[in-house]
């Protein structure tokens, strides 16, 4: 949950080998794809965070494209400040959904 004050996040990851995609969805922005490297470094991925998602939640996605058994990923997520985040396995007020905006012109 993002309190005020937060302006940003950064999203690290190890050993992800492009296995798939990681991705972000919040209240605000519809899909951010996250940087994912192959062992030994790490990728790193700075995200804004806009007022619309402050006090919301972010569904962060791992999307597999090949069978891999055994490859134990890194992931974690700090604020501007380098303090880290929580994970949550069910997002406080329930899974993100993207807010569409839908304008009609003549």
């Amino acid at each position: 949950m993002f309190r005020k004050g937060i302006t940003s996040i950064n999203v690290n990851v190890y050993d992800y080998d492009e296995e798939g995609l990681i991705r972000i969805i919040s209240v605000a922005k519809r899909v951010k794809k996250v940087r994912s490297a192959k062992a030994p470094n790490w990728e790193s991925s700075s995200h804004k965070i806009v007022p619309e998602e402050l006090n919301t939640s972010l569904d962060v996605q791992f999307i597999k494209k090949k069978p891999v058994k055994n490859n134990n990923i890194t992931v974690f997520i700090v604020n501007q400040y380098g303090e880290n985040l929580a994970f949550y396995a069910v997002p406080i007020g329930g899974v993100p959904k993207y807010n569409y905006k839908i304008k009609v012109t003549k």
